[in-house]
């Protein structure tokens, strides 16, 4: 269907440099008592036992893992490349044209939902539960029927989004 299906041991890969971008560790190790050693070369007890107790403290969620997946899986390809519009419409008609004629993800957009939780294209929203509802139906079909009671900060995610290419006004219905 377009997705990724990845081998667990590129998306635990991926997932552990998600967590490098988004776990934040403080402080350095220390060794204050640490004394000369005859074996310079030897890994020290104490180095490792804070190592460990460091490691040991990096966590991560549910949450963190959705958003991961979310993101991973809609990322595009290296070689999928979005056309914003030539001559894009202002804000105003775009918003016209949208309720008029609906829209549609661009056939190389992919987009995934999780509740209220959008991504698209590599990237992550958190939506209010009744814009989400609308963005998941165009996550399910692919497009939004026209509709006038869209209300302003979703028009303005889709703007954005058919801007940068990843969606477009549905052709006139006759």
């Amino acid at each position: 269907i377009g997705f990724r299906a990845p081998a667990w041991q590129e998306l635990a890969t991926q997932f552990l440099a998600y967590l490098q971008e988004h776990v934040e560790r403080e402080g350095r190790y220390r060794d204050p008592q640490l004394r000369p050693t005859g074996n310079p070369g030897r890994l020290g007890g104490e180095l490792l036992r804070q190592a460990c107790r460091q490691l040991d403290r990096i966590r991560w969620s549910r949450a963190d893992v959705t958003r991961f997946m979310g993101c991973y899986l809609t990322e595009p390809k290296p070689h999928v490349f979005f056309t914003p519009p030539p001559a894009p419409l202002q804000r105003a008609a775009f918003v016209r044209q949208a309720c008029r004629k609906g829209v549609a993800l661009d056939p190389k957009s992919r987009m995934l939902y999780n509740g209220a939780e959008i991504f698209l294209n590599g990237e992550h929203e958190a939506m209010e539960p009744a814009l989400a509802r609308h963005l998941r139906t165009l996550a399910d079909i692919g497009s939004m029927q026209p509709t006038s009671s869209l209300e302003s900060a979703l028009l303005e995610r889709l703007y954005a989004w058919y801007r940068a290419g990843f969606l477009h006004l549905c052709p006139e219905r006759t």
